[in-house]
């Protein structure tokens, strides 16, 4: 990522990807938390590190918050401030390592194992000769996997310290298997069959791996993150979390859909983690009672000028797109970009206000193709404010509305606010 000092270098300076660890020095900006939280002494990622370096049989953690709000750049915030520990930590990025409207539990399983077992090759640890036997023998009767058409099999026999080619071969072997639950369509179910019949045994190997890393690194256990679980379908979110995800007993996160937080079947879900679970909230514009929080507004403004030079946004211009984004960053960083496009087709050097109303429209023209009229009543009494913002009076199309962003959902009380665009929408049809 490079700072932007003209509009060509915006698209790259506001790539909606989450931040690198690589990158976190110079664009992140560390006052976000407070505002979130509307409390400086809070801090959901605080409470997962101090969490996972604890020891104990079950520690599977939830994190929750809207698309785009950010968790991804606070994970690898964290996951840095765990290696700084010298923890080993690896991150799943299930968009692209499965297929999130196919992916099932035991996809998870076969993934877990992957990262497992490159910490451990990472690590350089030593891994017993019998426990690399079970796991070939595990896998005996699945035909060779195909990778970059080359043909991986097991075959492991002799030494198989972490890093030779001996033990490459079991990573490159379940790197094949969690390809071919990607794209191997007709593997795809004898996969996971094996697992499926066989769960208590592979997780049982997954668990005897983690025990050899934290034994070979001072005790410290090793850390998995599933990222973009947060971006599954509801039903399958609750097909995959209705498995004992929970039963993890070295630290691992997922994220999980904030809307599903409304569904009665997430206090079963709660208690199955123990209660290990942190909302990351959006940072808010608004008050509950609909005037303006210049904290939050100053706050994304901050976050702008780590990326850019304000001095290329005419007067008014970013406070307007701040505005109309509700504080979903994603939004915000894609209306910067469209705007800056806009700009350079007029060739103008600085991002004009009919630049970010342009942008602005097109992010509402995608919004409102989420909504019907059957929708109008819960959201304008959202719009009232008072108690509508806290009351729950639709469950299922709340659910709907905040799987949308049509809903946003803020911290304290946990508050309800239209999306700016489409308050703009409904008042222009009249509703509001």
């Amino acid at each position: 990522m490079k700072y932007a000092e003209n509009l060509s270098e915006f698209a790259l300076a506001f790539d909606p990807d989450a931040l690198t660890i690589d990158d976190l020095n110079e664009f992140y900006y560390e006052g976000t938390m407070p505002i979130r939280m509307n409390d400086e002494n809070e801090s959901p990622m605080n409470n997962i590190y101090k969490s996972c370096s604890l020891v104990r049989n079950q520690n599977a953690h939830l994190l929750l918050g809207h698309k785009g709000c950010g968790k991804s750049t606070e994970l690898n915030l964290l996951k840095r401030r765990f290696e700084e520990s010298g923890r080993r930590v690896s991150t799943i990025q299930c968009l692209l390592e499965a297929d999130l409207l196919g992916v099932a539990y035991w996809d998870l399983l076969i993934l877990l194992g992957k990262h497992l077992c490159k910490i451990a090759e990472d690590a350089g640890c030593n891994l017993p000769e019998s426990l690399l036997d079970a796991i070939e023998n595990f896998w005996k009767d699945i035909e060779t996997i195909e990778t970059n058409s080359d043909e991986h099999s097991l075959g492991i026999k002799g030494e198989i310290t972490a890093g030779t080619p001996k033990f490459l071969k079991i990573i490159n072997f379940i790197a094949g298997l969690s390809g071919e639950l990607k794209y191997g369509y007709d593997k795809r179910i004898i996969i996971r069959d094996k697992v499926r019949k066989s769960a208590a045994q592979w997780k049982g190997y997954l668990w005897e791996v983690s025990d050899h890393i934290t034994n070979q690194s001072g005790g410290k256990q090793p850390i998995v993150i599933f990222e973009d679980l947060d971006k599954l379908p509801p039903d399958k979110a609750w097909e995959i979390f209705g498995n004992p995800l929970s039963e993890m007993p070295f630290p691992v996160i997922f994220t999980f859909p904030i809307s599903l937080s409304y569904d009665t079947k997430f206090a079963g879900l709660e208690a199955a983690f123990n209660n290990n679970v942190q909302i990351l909230p959006m940072i808010k514009i608004r008050t509950p009672d609909g005037a303006a929080f210049q904290d939050g507004i100053d706050t994304i403004r901050s976050i702008i000028a780590k990326r850019a030079d304000l001095s290329l946004f005419e007067a008014d211009t970013l406070e307007f797109l701040i505005s109309k984004t509700g504080g979903i960053l994603r939004d915000l960083f894609h209306c910067i970009t469209q705007a800056a496009y806009r700009a350079e087709y007029r060739q103008a050097s600085i991002i004009g206000l009919e630049d970010a109303k342009s942008a602005a429209i097109r992010l509402r023209s995608s919004l409102t193709r989420r909504i019907e009229s059957a929708n109008y009543p819960l959201l304008k009494n959202i719009s009232k404010g008072g108690k509508y913002r806290s009351q729950i009076e639709d469950r299922e199309m709340l659910l709907d509305m905040m799987q949308g962003l049509i809903v946003l959902e803020y911290n304290g009380d946990r508050w309800h606010d239209l999306h700016p665009l489409i308050e703009d929408f409904l008042k222009e049809q009249g509703e509001l």
